[in-house]
């Protein structure tokens, strides 16, 4: 976008919220100019106090940072866009599509902010706007960030419900600037395109490496929680349950019982009636291993701060391994392996 094309009105709230001591927050649907006006943003604060802190939060078309995660980037005054900032935390959300997942968002909102306490942020927001639980998530968001200024960015009043929340925020500043001549409009494939160049990169070069998941989380399952069930009630809950569901691994705790399982059975089926019988399990919690493979997973530090992003390549129960294909180069630095909601292949394409 050209100066030329960028409308007087934004100028002057860039300069009001430039001038502004707290938190600013971006927010809007699609194509309405959130990066353009947040790279604006950080760039005039970065020529005055020669950095700006932004976080990137639009989970399925990230500036800086892979797709899927909430990242906290350093962008300094030689830079004119937010993919050259600086990384300085990625937290891991597992979807790149906001709906579903507030609380993640959130939590991962939480940790880029306590990262970078003390320092006035710039949150950029994804373009999940125009329904009731958008509006409650940005809500939420608002509430996590507590932004003196709020850029609301809108084509036609679109999103006049969330502009009338956004007002009755106490100690808020709305600033609601025109809309930019000659915005983009990005269709559903480019970035879908985009989103898979973003991946691969994140994700290449990758080797595969072997964890044990007794001793490496796999959040949010329940393997390695438990101990491995006695051979003779392994022996018949894969009976019970055979041939329609095969059994590959199972454990208990307390009165819970985990089964992986080849396709998850009907909760209300006699077999599992028997099975909580022989066990004296309260509940049964299945995982189908199939859903496992091509997972996309974060693999976190103990810190929650995000290493790298992973695929899941294997899974052997007797052994008490889930392979991933990543970019690491040792296991060591791993503290946990959190599931995302996508399968991928290793190029970076979603599978559906």
């Amino acid at each position: 976008m050209t100066s030329a094309s960028i409308p007087g009105e934004w100028d002057e709230v860039l300069q009001r919220v430039s001038r502004a001591k707290g938190h600013v927050l971006v927010v809007g649907p699609v194509d309405c100019g959130k990066t353009t006006f947040t790279t604006l943003l950080a760039s005039s604060q970065a020529s005055t106090a020669g950095s700006a802190v932004v976080i990137d939060a639009d989970l399925g078309q990230t500036e800086i940072g892979p797709p899927a995660c909430v990242t906290v980037g350093s962008f300094s005054s030689d830079m004119s866009a937010l993919s050259q900032a600086s990384v300085l935390h990625s937290a891991f959300v597992g979807a790149v599509s906001p709906s579903g997942v507030t609380s993640m968002l959130i939590g991962a909102l939480c940790q880029c902010m306590a990262a970078t306490s003390d320092v006035r942020l710039i949150v950029d927001t994804g373009g999940y706007a125009m329904r009731q639980d958008a509006w409650e998530q940005i809500m939420s968001i608002a509430a996590v960030v507590q932004p003196s200024d709020i850029v609301l960015l809108q084509r036609s009043h679109e999103v006049a419900p969330l502009e009338r929340m956004l007002r009755l925020l106490p100690g808020v500043t709305l600033h609601v600037p025109p809309l930019a001549a000659g915005l983009q409009i990005k269709s559903r494939e480019y970035r879908s395109q985009r989103r898979r160049i973003k991946f691969s990169a994140a994700l290449t070069p990758s080797s595969l490496l072997e964890f044990d998941f007794w001793s490496t989380p796999v959040l949010p399952t329940w393997l390695g929680t438990g101990k491995t069930l006695p051979t003779h009630l392994y022996s018949y809950v894969k009976q019970v349950l055979a041939p329609s569901v095969k059994v590959y691994h199972a454990e208990q705790w307390g009165d819970q019982l985990g089964l992986l399982v080849n396709v998850e059975p009907t909760p209300s089926a006699p077999a599992l009636h028997a099975i909580r019988s022989a066990t004296k399990a309260v509940d049964v919690h299945c995982i189908p291993a199939p859903s496992l493979k091509n997972r996309l997973v974060g693999l976190v530090a103990q810190s929650k701060s995000l290493l790298a992003l992973g695929i899941v390549e294997k899974l052997d129960c007797r052994r008490g391994i889930v392979g991933i294909r990543t970019p690491i180069r040792t296991p060591l630095s791993v503290a946990a392996i959190q599931l995302g909601r996508l399968n991928m292949r290793a190029d970076g394409t979603e599978i559906k």
